[in-house]
């Protein structure tokens, strides 16, 4: 894996299936294929072929810019918050 510009994302490539794996979750909605290319958690700069990783903070919760990922580029988010399936199925028609 490599980083991108300034370290914002990094690149590597795998499928949905093989993150659901690795972190033990379940795939809410789309297809396990789908080939992501990198990974961010800055919803602003989102590469092509993206897992967008909402991260809550003390001051920001990531959750919160879902939408404005997908709208980035974001093809899939990778998130502990069940409770905003809805959400991520709307930012997230494809993958979620």
């Amino acid at each position: 894996m490599d980083e991108g510009p300034g370290g914002q994302w990094i690149i590597m490539k795998i499928n949905v299936s093989f993150v659901e794996k690795a972190v033990g979750g379940k795939l809410l909605y789309g297809s396990p294929g789908l080939l992501l290319l990198h990974m961010t958690t800055d919803s602003r700069n989102v590469p092509e072929q993206a897992l967008f990783v909402p991260i809550k903070g003390g001051r920001m919760d990531g959750h919160q810019f879902l939408r404005n990922a997908a709208e980035n580029g974001a093809t899939a988010v990778l998130s502990e918050n069940t409770a905003l399936s809805e959400e991520l199925h709307k930012a997230f028609p494809e993958v979620a």
